[in-house]
């Protein structure tokens, strides 16, 4: 049949163009998404929850279709949703012991928008803990593991969006980015993975890590399929206050146009930071394919690099320190209730219920914002972080869009990183920057390693530039 049984050749976009035709169902697509789900999810550990209703919501689209009132060319598609969105009534925890039991009352943004366009939700997606993490093991549902090699990591924070698509359990998922948390997914799967500009998909109802850098994403198996699930979603959201009011094009037939002439930047920092010898050999095959379709090549430089890490832990930290705050065991959420001293029940909730790194992240983030630290630390974290994004500004003035490697390592396996936080960190390396700076990046899949792992490479555009990032991203799969 269609879906699932080869993600690589039959995609969202393919899809669309057959329901479309009528020569598929989406009744028939659910099915076949939940034989998949229940041949392989146990093991993988990607789905988390099963909507119930995805069957109804599936006769309901075909009935729409058949009366040519198919509301969008995502009707009648399943989604798979990473559990950092609110879908309401449907568990949202994000991947948390505090929230196990947490059911969502309202619908975000993104929902409503899908919904509107008649995509079928087929379910909830597991995740790190409250997004931190790049590995997808610090969930309390267990680790993701990657359906290309089932001993190594599928990615994270977003590792579970990843690990549907590349499965074939579904054909497109939204996950959360914050530094790199859909692209480092993708590329550890061999899909495509579209961080958009900060502020173009609303953020409301989706649990915050770190508000300022926080961004919803979508992963997909290639650029088209992207493109389309893009323009559903995009747009201004009042209820949003960090969205951003500003004209939506049409994506996909972006997508088509020649890249002649577009201007591609080399940060040449990446080209000798770069070890990993199958993840040079596809970048410089990257490089070579956009000569060969005429773009222009240009090299440049990424002085500031050096600080992106260390900017974004202590930002970072320092956001979530505060966006956590709230899980007191008081409101909502699990607790441990202490009738005698408030203050043991907040460190009684906290200490059983968040797990470690995020409680790591809470007692670094409290450090630089502390009295004796925030001039040194986090002040100062956020006066280089405008030197970050004033050059990739000046930069971007010089070239349309920068290229680099998504990560300088390959999926690695399970477990070799959990121990070393540090080592575990540097990972976002490379993603780090964009978030930071608050650009669209996209990462997609340029090739395999020598034991047939998959390599992403990344993109990175001006502000509200997804379009092109899109359209150069489909020239890099297709010529691979």
């Amino acid at each position: 049949m269609y879906i699932c049984n080869n993600i690589k050749t039959i995609n969202l976009y393919e899809i669309s163009k057959s329901l479309a035709k009528k020569n598929i169902s989406s009744l028939e697509l659910v099915k076949l998404c939940f034989e998949k789900i229940q041949k392989n999810n146990s093991n993988l550990k990607g789905l988390i929850y099963i909507n119930e209703n995805s069957i109804t919501d599936a006769i309901k689209s075909d009935r729409r279709r058949h009366n040519n009132r198919s509301l969008s060319p995502i009707d009648g598609i399943p989604i798979a949703i990473k559990d950092q969105i609110m879908t309401l009534n449907m568990p949202t925890t994000a991947g948390s012991k505090i929230l196990e039991n947490h059911v969502a009352n309202y619908n975000s943004t993104v929902i409503k928008k899908l919904i509107r366009s008649g995509a079928i939700i087929l379910g909830k997606v597991n995740q790190d803990e409250f997004a931190m993490g790049s590995s997808n093991e610090t969930s309390i549902f267990g680790s993701t593991k990657n359906p290309i090699d089932n001993k190594k990591t599928a990615g994270g924070s977003s590792g579970g969006s990843a690990a549907v698509v590349a499965a074939g359990i579904c054909s497109g998922a939204l996950g959360t980015d914050t530094g790199g948390s859909v692209r480092l997914p993708a590329s550890f799967c061999g899909l495509v993975g579209l961080r958009p500009t900060y502020g173009r998909i609303s953020r409301f109802g989706a649990i915050s890590f770190a508000s300022s850098l926080d961004q919803i994403g979508l992963i997909t198996s290639n650029s088209e399929s992207n493109a389309i699930l893009l323009q559903e979603i995009a747009g201004y959201d009042v209820k949003d206050s960090t969205s951003i009011n500003h004209s939506i094009e049409c994506y996909i037939d972006k997508i088509n146009k020649s890249i002649k002439g577009i201007r591609i930047g080399i940060p040449i920092q990446c080209l000798k930071n770069t070890i990993n010898s199958s993840i040079m050999f596809n970048f410089k095959k990257a490089i070579d394919i956009l000569k060969n379709n005429r773009s222009i090549i240009k090299y440049t430089s990424l002085n500031m690099i050096e600080y992106w890490n260390a900017v974004y832990y202590i930002i970072s930290s320092a956001e979530a320190a505060s966006n956590l705050s709230r899980y007191d065991g008081i409101l909502y959420g699990s607790n441990i209730i202490d009738k005698k001293k408030i203050s043991n029940s907040y460190s009684y909730t906290r200490g059983l219920f968040l797990g470690t790194e995020v409680q790591r992240r809470i007692i670094v983030g409290n450090y630089v914002l502390s009295a004796d630290n925030n001039k040194e630390c986090y002040l100062k974290a956020q006066k280089i972080r405008y030197s970050i994004y004033k050059e990739f500004k000046e930069k971007l003035t010089k070239v349309d869009v920068l290229l680099y490697p998504t990560s300088q390592v390959l999926p690695f396996n399970l477990k070799d990183n959990l121990k070393d936080p540090l080592k575990m960190y540097m990972l976002d390396t490379y993603t780090i920057g964009s978030s930071l700076a608050g650009l669209p990046s996209i990462s997609v899949n340029i090739g395999k390693s020598k034991n047939d792992l998959p390599i992403g490479i990344q993109l990175v555009g001006k502000p509200f530039t997804e379009g092109l990032l899109l359209q150069i991203a489909k020239v890099l799969e297709y010529n691979k």
